[in-house]
């Protein structure tokens, strides 16, 4: 066994701007989210956990930015992306019918629908929809290091002309860190690495041990360190920086010489959305019609040249594991080499966006899963190890002062201050100082006050984010990183000067991505889930959630039901008055009597309509009974009545509707006893509903009893009406006018509380 000379520490940066726009189901730019999770988080956490299952020791550090974690921890992104899945799924599947007659391109379309189909089993069914809890479950067994960042990813160099939002900035990002993992974080991804020396006092004030820096920033410190950035070196206020090793660096992320141009890897702008017939590929793209990334790609990256081969993921596995034992073997050879000189074992650390592994790079998880398996198993001279177990070991390390610094073009601050986006530095800088005003000046702030200062600060963190400036540089997405920035500085504006005139008079604020609202009553009206294409998209729901309310099982209701069955196809547009039963596992749930109309996928009309709530029910189970529709056609007569008519006019014309009379006849090949049978108890099978987006209301929703005249007995001066509501009626009319009278009783509620206040 080969002495350990030496310790290699990965360092993931898993980060996104916050992205959340619950008022559109279909916004392109949370799917940025949707991406990362499919190609990067799923795969590392699946690596993970293979690792663990094979008794492989291995070490990784990971930064989960507070954007990052507020938006996996929200409930409606979960369902917008479980809702994507199925998307791609339905995508997939055609795909694997349109590609049947090339065996090459079908073998990969099988590929992506087994891919897509497996992500939604493992986020909906093994993760429960929690990824965080999933990270969280490494950190707890040792093989993962979690850290924090910045709360919304600021760029620190340049805040710091106001140091108080650097503290703020840093503040936030260990509150948030504490929220989700249950303790504090030992170290901080600097937001795009930039280090400013002035913030040392604020990490150490919130008890930050480490930082992760560019190397310049360790190789240009001072003193200069003796062991470059091989070694941690901590500054003179105590935070001990480590510095990104150059070599290890380059062999990843250089586009010439680094491991993800291998021509057998997936070429990532290659994709179907681009490329398919646009009529096919049009309920797959943007809302809007914009061509955009859907994930399936075909190719390879084959060289410089406009041919370009299939994709073969034998071929990128077999790159992928040689450039593994390549990066092991560069290791080696690299710490041989420093341990020669070092009086402490070196250490190489490799920080990298986490996205890069899987949404850039499509092969790198499996490229990290068996470079650590390398390491494991093979007799080479280091070992992995996180920055904190490496700082417990070796406490002892040079006092030097890194110099400010960050990654990006060029090495300092380029890319968040160039001609394409120094205007917004100045709105930046005087809303931090106003934020400080505010504060000095409201310091014990009670109420709505507190609660508009509370608003002030997060539309300010908002502003802040690096990503807006390096999207404005990149010249992508340009117009609506410059709407959030304008967006959050105006409601920032507004919100500040208000306060300073004492002009928040309202009980209540409600912010939106169409501004701020203030009211001395909010009123959630917002509908159900169903009919999407109305308006209505569940958001009521989970705002009312996020109050403390309980809501109950949702459910599509009073909506169509379908049938494998082929009969109702035969008798489209056919109506019979009737009584219909549902039977689950065989036994009689639930049965009524009126009007019912067969159509090509199954049954509507007034009947089916009053029992879906049953069968909707049945199918949100995960194991769904047996379903059944049992329809009585002539509930006046009796079978011997039926049989008397047969008999005597030769068919059951004249009771019921000749193609009904004749579909009859040909089910029982003409046996009359039969035909009555038949027209008494006549079975379908049901196979589900419409869903959501064809039903007339929401079965579920908030509990009534949580409301007292309509008015939230856990929120004061907070309502609901309407079907957000859990109350729901037969088809005749009766769920809008409860709509309409919860409405009124609403308003009719607050007049009556403000003359009181008014005689009070």
């Amino acid at each position: 066994m080969q002495e350990k000379k030496g310790y290699v520490s990965f360092v993931l940066h898993a980060h996104l701007p916050f992205i959340h726009h619950p008022e559109s189901d279909d916004y392109l730019e949370e799917s940025w989210l949707y991406e990362a999770i499919s190609e990067t988080y799923i795969p590392l956490l699946t690596n993970f956990q293979k690792l663990v299952d094979e008794g492989v020791d291995f070490r990784i550090t990971m930064s989960m930015t507070p954007p990052l974690l507020s938006m996996l921890d929200n409930k409606l992104l979960q369902r917008k992306y479980i809702k994507y899945l199925k998307k791609l799924i339905e995508l997939s599947k055609k795909e694997v019918i349109r590609t049947a007659g090339d065996k090459r391109l079908n073998k990969l379309s099988h590929y992506y629908l087994d891919r897509y189909s497996n992500d939604l089993h493992l986020f909906k069914d093994v993760f429960n929809c929690d990824l965080i809890s999933q990270f969280k479950h490494f950190q707890d067994i040792g093989v993962l290091e979690i850290i924090t960042c910045g709360a919304t990813h600021g760029y620190f160099p340049i805040l710091y002309v106001n140091e108080k939002t650097v503290r703020a900035q840093i503040a936030v990002g260990v509150q948030t860190y504490e929220k989700y993992f249950g303790k504090k974080p030992r170290g901080i991804w600097l937001p795009e690495c930039g280090y400013v020396p002035e913030a040392d006092k604020y990490l150490k004030e919130f008890g930050i041990d480490y930082i992760i820096t560019e190397s310049h920033g360790i190789l240009y410190a001072d003193p200069t360190p003796i062991y470059g950035t091989f070694a941690p070196i901590v500054s003179p206020k105590g935070v001990i920086a480590f510095g990104r090793d150059i070599e290890s660096s380059q062999q990843v992320w250089s586009s010439i010489d680094g491991y993800p141009g291998d021509f057998n890897y997936r070429e990532f702008y290659r994709d179907i959305g681009y490329e398919a017939d646009y009529d096919y590929i049009k309920p797959y793209i943007a809302h809007n019609g914009v061509r955009v990334h859907t994930g399936i790609k075909y190719y390879r990256i084959t060289g410089k040249t406009d041919f370009k081969d299939y994709y073969n993921i034998q071929w990128a596995k077999d790159s992928a594991e040689r450039q593994a034992g390549h990066f092991l073997d560069s290791r080696t050879n690299q710490i041989n080499n420093l341990s020669q000189y070092m009086d402490t074992p070196p250490i190489i650390l490799c920080p990298y966006d986490a996205e890069l592994y899987g949404h850039w790079w499509y092969e790198g998880p499996y490229w990290l899963y068996i470079l650590f398996k390398k390491i494991y198993y093979d007799d080479c001279n280091f070992k992995l190890i996180t920055p904190s177990e490496y700082i417990d070991k070796y406490p002892n390390m040079q006092v030097a002062s890194p110099c400010r610094s960050s990654w990006g073009a060029n090495g300092y601050s380029e890319v968040w201050l160039n001609p394409s986006n120094d205007y917004v530095h100045r709105h930046l800088h005087v809303a931090g100082d106003r934020m400080c005003e505010l504060a000095n000046l409201y310091p014990k702030a009670k109420g709505l006050k507190k609660k508009a200062l509370n608003q002030c600060a997060r539309e300010l963190l908002l502003a802040q984010s690096s990503d807006w400036l390096f999207i404005i540089t990149n010249g992508t997405m340009v117009d609506y990183a410059k709407k959030r920035i304008k967006d959050h500085i105006g409601r920032f504006t507004k919100l500040y000067y208000e306060i300073k005139d004492n002009n928040v008079d309202k009980d209540l604020i409600v912010s939106t991505d169409c501004g701020i609202y203030y009211g001395d009553s909010v009123i959630v009206a917002t509908g159900g889930k169903a009919q999407s294409s109305l308006g209505s998209n569940g958001s009521g729901y989970e705002i009312l959630k996020s109050l403390g309310h309980k809501i109950t099982k949702l459910s599509p209701a009073l909506v169509q039901l379908t049938s494998s069955s082929k009969y109702p196809r035969q008798l489209k547009g056919q109506r019979v008055k009737g009584n219909m039963k549902i039977l689950l596992d065989g036994e009689c749930a639930v049965q009524d009597f009126g009007e019912i109309l067969f159509t090509d996928y199954g049954l509507s009309g007034i009947v089916t309509m009053n029992l879906s709530e049953t069968v909707s029910k049945n199918f949100e189970k995960d194991e769904p009974k047996k379903c059944h529709a049992v329809i009585d056609l002539a509930s006046d007569f009796s079978e011997n009545e039926l049989l008397e008519h047969i008999n005597r006019y030769g068919s059951l014309e004249g009771i019921l509707g000749e193609k009904i009379s004749s579909l009859l006849e040909k089910q029982a090949n003409g046996d009359k006893e039969k035909i009555c049978k038949y027209a008494k108890n006549w079975q379908l099978i049901i196979t589900g509903t419409k869903g959501y987006n064809f039903a007339q209301i929401t079965c579920g929703g908030a509990d009534t009893k949580e409301f007292r005249n309509f008015e939230s007995v856990k929120v004061e001066n907070l309502y609901a009406c309407g079907e957000v509501l859990d109350k729901q009626f037969k088809c005749g009319g009766y769920n809008l006018n409860f709509a309409f009278w919860s409405g009124i009783c609403v308003a009719d509620s607050i007049l009556k509380k403000r003359k009181q206040n008014d005689k009070n």
